[in-house]
């Protein structure tokens, strides 16, 4: 039985198999994951397009207050996640307790003006996860380089056509 189970449709769900989590520092086992099989990443991603089209009618002020919330647990937990981060990763932990700092920054900017109360926004990541605008057919990603922040990439393996 795995540590961590995958959620679909707000329910925690065994996987159809587990991946061992190992501490690239120490070699030891840290924890299993459970492992989706192809029909439960369908699944969940239609369990994910039907809970969006419910999110969608929510009002800013709820949205708002569910990035809150979010981050208050995220700010709660910051030092047990970054010592798991430096566990599943190897990295120094004042690595890991940073990026748990930079998360909390964007979300602390999503709470407080970079998505204002009609609509305008800096960040299409942002704009979607308050849901004023729907993902297009790009994916969420991290791009490495000067400005590393999530992005969602519309012509993901295509050429820009700027």
């Amino acid at each position: 039985m795995s540590d961590y189970k995958i959620w679909i449709d707000g329910k925690p769900v065994e996987g159809a198999s587990e991946i061992s989590v190992i501490n690239p520092a120490t070699e030891e086992v840290v924890a299993t994951v459970a492992r989706s099989s192809p029909e439960q990443l369908e699944q969940a991603i239609a369990s994910a397009k039907a809970a969006q089209k419910e999110w969608a009618k929510t009002s800013i002020e709820e949205r708002r207050d569910a990035l809150r919330a979010i981050s208050k647990g995220i700010s709660d937990r910051a030092d047990e996640i970054a010592r798991i981060q430096t566990m599943e990763q190897g990295k120094p932990t004042a690595e890991s307790a940073g990026e748990v700092a930079i998360t909390l920054a964007f979300l602390e900017g999503a709470k407080i003006g970079m998505i204002g109360p009609n609509g305008a926004g800096k960040s299409t990541l942002l704009r979607i996860m308050a849901g004023l605008e729907e993902p297009s057919s790009g994916v969420a990603e991290l791009h490495p380089g000067a400005r590393s922040e999530p992005r969602i990439d519309r012509n993901h393996g295509q050429e820009d056509r700027a």
